[in-house]
């Protein structure tokens, strides 16, 4: 039933953007009704303080009323309204961050963390193992903010205008942790202490064919070669170095150990089945969140807190909402039973439940 209601909200949603696109005043009124709360929000969680967040407010709302509402032409019903227009948001901003380049760098790139930090150390969380150390995470991070900085913000410049900024810069992002990950193991790898004994060239043949799969092509080695030693290599030296160190790529096994994997590499299918988790979770999400909106204040306070980043603990969170402890752990009990009993039909919430 409640699937029906969303569905119908959906399609009124859809109805009312259809309207307000043909400029029909009252509707025109009602959608900036509808999506200001969003584009509010969306404005406040990118600026650093309020003031910046009324400017770019008015900056987004006026860009939408301007163009007469035509970002929103490839709305459908088939998403929540407010989630739609959060995404056009990011994309405002993600057009502002572009622009900023070439006047201000140090605020486009304030901006870009605003932007994607979270996202981007969502990447690395899913790409490493749970033992690996915060430290490491840590710089992996600062590795990849230094990718997209290097060369004049080269990656960043090189969008060509197709598809979502959003998904290109992530899709960077994704390639730059996996070429660091790969990088970093490659770095913990010991050569066989035969191999180790032989010459520079040799030790970067051995390591190019047996752990980097590059063929035994003394033109290929050649090239690659280049880039990893202080002068340039002949192919006749390439062809002798190539004999010496042969029998020992034959008896290496060139998979990598996977005690020192830091992280999968991940297959086009594999990266598809995240984005459909991701929406999934997202649609999961938007039903939690319209579950939320039928709690009492207290209650909605009460999930506010243990949702954030850090929850406090119960005795904390007695003091932050003026109860006594006892009745936090019956408001806890209260919420969880309405909770369940608005999500436990849910088809977006059963289909992630499913997918997990």
């Amino acid at each position: 039933m409640r699937s029906g209601q969303n569905g119908s909200r959906n399609k009124a949603d859809a109805d009312l953007v259809a309207a307000a696109l043909t400029g029909n005043a009252d509707s025109v009124t009602r959608l900036i009704t509808e999506i200001s709360g969003v584009v509010w929000a969306s404005c406040l969680a990118l600026s650093s303080y309020e003031g910046e967040a009324r400017d770019c407010f008015i900056e987004v709302m006026a860009l939408f009323r301007s163009s007469g509402f035509a970002p929103f032409r490839d709305y459908d019903g088939r998403s929540r309204l407010k989630t739609f227009t959060a995404l056009l948001v990011r994309e405002v901003h993600c057009m502002k961050l572009r622009q900023l380049l070439d006047s201000d760098q140090v605020k486009a790139w304030q901006l870009f963390e605003q932007l994607f930090q979270a996202d981007i150390r969502r990447q690395i969380q899913r790409r490493v193992s749970s033992s690996v150390s915060d430290e490491f995470c840590r710089d992996l991070y600062q590795a990849v903010c230094l990718a997209f900085i290097d060369d004049d913000y080269r990656r960043v410049r090189s969008w060509t205008g197709k598809g979502s900024f959003a998904g290109y810069i992530l899709r960077c992002a994704e390639n730059i942790i996996r070429d660091q990950i790969r990088q970093n193991i490659l770095r913990r790898r010991r050569l066989p202490a035969q191999v180790e004994n032989l010459g520079e060239i040799e030790r970067e043949i051995f390591k190019l064919i047996a752990w980097e799969g590059c063929p035994e092509r003394p033109d290929v080695l050649e090239a690659e070669l280049k880039s990893r030693l202080s002068r340039d290599v002949s192919r006749s030296e390439i062809e002798r170095a190539l004999g010496r160190v042969r029998s020992h790529i034959a008896r290496t096994s060139s998979p990598l150990n996977p005690d020192d994997l830091v992280a999968s590499v991940q297959s086009p299918e594999e990266i598809a089945i995240h984005v459909s988790a991701e929406h999934q979770l997202s649609a999961a999400f938007g039903a939690l969140e319209q579950a939320a909106e039928k709690l009492a204040d207290d209650e909605r306070a009460y999930l506010n807190f243990v949702l954030s980043e850090n929850p406090p603990p119960a005795r904390e969170l007695a003091e932050l909402m003026a109860r006594p402890v006892e009745e936090i752990y019956a408001l806890k009990k209260r919420v969880l039973r309405k909770l369940r009993e608005h999500l436990s039909e849910n088809s977006a919430v059963k289909t992630w439940l499913a997918s997990v």
